[in-house]
């Protein structure tokens, strides 16, 4: 039901199997919590007091004073705990997307009241739904008035978390830590990058893009150093101008560094030719540094 200003009409362990036997045919499902639900159709299969998303909310009416709301708890709240609840605005009848629409109230222990005191601009009007939220994300938006079921929304979705500094992580270089931070591969915590020469098991643990065993972090192939300690091959590589690379009169083992370039198994001091491995524009003898070299 769309109200007008206008408001939308509200929408908002033990391994278990079970057989059925039919003549030549067995099937079973997986009830993994137990919950009476098949996995298939269960959003949360570890957790027995979670099945679904709440189905829809309905009843969305104002108060008198036309910017205090209210409506229908859920009948299906898809667990066995009563859900929240979230009011949803939009400039459109048909799109609750970010785009137009924006979150009013969110994490409400009851289904109003909720006020917006808003004023829609001069010809605009302010459509309103309201849903359920529990463990498996928000609720149904329900259906519009052709019957279609409003699509998601991620309109008053709670923002990503992330795993604090010095918390556990799951894995090396997932991407779960707040702030930039890396799972780093000794503790399983997140961690800041380490340094060169620091301990690390893999490239993720390090600020700089290597990790050479037996297991310090250093300066990969023409990236940035301070010695030539630094360098992930410290046997041709010598840090040169701020870069670990191959110098002149050594047997090319990478790229060779600024003012030299490969010649037969050995950097010899000249600028790059067309076709070979190149770092920056100005090594080449004509045309443009490619990651194909030269060209």
């Amino acid at each position: 039901m769309n109200q007008s200003r206008s408001r939308g009409r509200a929408a908002s362990v033990v391994l278990a199997l079970s057989f059925w036997l039919m003549p030549g045919s067995l099937a079973f499902a997986v009830d993994a919590d137990g919950d009476g639900r098949d996995a298939s159709v269960d959003c949360d299969d570890t957790n027995a007091s979670i099945w679904s998303r709440p189905g829809p909310t309905s009843n969305l009416t104002f108060d008198a004073d036309q910017v205090t709301m209210t409506w229908a708890a859920v009948s299906d709240p898809g667990g066995i705990y009563t859900p929240s609840y979230e009011l949803i605005r939009s400039i459109s009848a048909s799109d609750f997307s970010p785009a137009r629409a924006i979150c009013i109230a969110s994490g409400l222990g009851s289904p109003g009241p909720v006020m917006d005191p808003g004023v829609p601009d001069p010809g605009e009007t302010y459509y309103y739904l309201a849903r359920g939220r529990n463990g498996c994300g928000g609720g149904s938006l329900g259906a519009d008035s052709t019957g279609t079921e409003r699509p998601p929304t991620t309109v008053c979705d709670p923002p990503p978390t992330c795993t604090a500094p010095g918390d556990p992580c799951s894995s090396p270089g997932s991407a779960e830590c707040c702030g930039g931070l890396t799972c780093y591969s000794i503790s399983l915590a997140c961690e800041s990058c380490k340094a060169n020469g620091d301990v690390c098991l893999f490239v993720t643990d390090c600020c700089q893009d290597g990790c050479l065993d037996p297991g310090r972090c250093c300066s990969a192939d023409f990236r940035a150093c301070g010695s030539d300690q630094d360098c992930c091959f410290q046997v041709p590589h010598r840090c040169n101008f701020n870069r670990c690379c191959t110098p002149v009169g050594d047997p090319c083992f990478g790229q060779c560094c600024v003012g030299a370039y490969c010649q037969g198994g050995t950097c010899v001091l000249g600028c790059v030719p067309s076709g070979q491995i190149c770092a920056i524009p100005d090594q080449c003898c004509s045309g443009v540094c490619t990651p194909l070299g030269c060209q």
